[in-house]
Formats: C-alpha cells, sequence, structure tokens
C-alpha cells in the first residue's frame, strides 16, 4: 500500500502471509486494517468475513467520521458507510484500497 499524507494506520494485520493460499483460517479476522484521516473525514476498515472461515471474504469499508467529530473512529457506525468492496483476491483488496487513498487525483470517485 502506498500510504499518502493524512492517513493514520490504527491497525495493520494485512501481512505478506495472507498472500499465501495456504493460510491459517486463524489469521483471517475481522480487524486487519484500520486507517483515518480527519481532514477528508475518513475512516477505511478491513476484516474477513466471517472470521476464520474458508467461505468468508475480504470487506473494504469506507466511512464518513461524523460532523464536529460526533462520529469519530471510535463511535463510526454502519449508518456511515459510504462505499463497500468485497473480495476473496488480496491482490484486487490492495488495489482497491490504494484506489481510494489515492483519491486526490483527478476523476476518482473517492
Amino acid at each position: 500500500m502506498k500510504l499518502p499524507g493524512g492517513w493514520t494506520v490504527h491497525i495493520n494485520e494485512l501481512s505478506e502471509g495472507l498472500y499465501d493460499p495456504n493460510i491459517s483460517l486463524g489469521a483471517l479476522k475481522e480487524n486487519l486494517l484500520l486507517l483515518s484521516n480527519p481532514y477528508k473525514k475518513r475512516i477505511i476498515d478491513v476484516g474477513w468475513y466471517p472470521a476464520g472461515e474458508k467461505t468468508g471474504e475480504y470487506c473494504l469499508l469506507l466511512m464518513e467520521m461524523g460532523v464536529n467529530g460526533v462520529n469519530t473512529m471510535l463511535y463510526s457506525s454502519y449508518e456511515d458507510v459510504i462505499y463497500t468492496y468485497r473480495t476473496k483476491d488480496i491482490y484486487q483488496l490492495v488495489d482497491h484500497i490504494n484506489e481510494i487513498l489515492g483519491s486526490g487525483v483527478a476523476g476518482n470517485p473517492f
């Protein structure tokens, strides 16, 4: 991932091991990545759902932080979700995260 300025990493469990097709199911958990950007008022939350299940998939949520900090990272809810992306492919997931992070580029919908 290419993390531009303004973003803070709170959780990063997206390790190289997740690219291994023989990964332990225990490594596939709900809290894999949590990023926030108070300037853009955005939160990126990534996890594997259902956790530990081979039938699961990565779920990326792009959330909006509330007005005046009411819905900060600790208090955001699913009502704040503005975009959802699901995939089993970690390479597609990382590409999608990079696309969202690079949202300062003209024409990017994020």
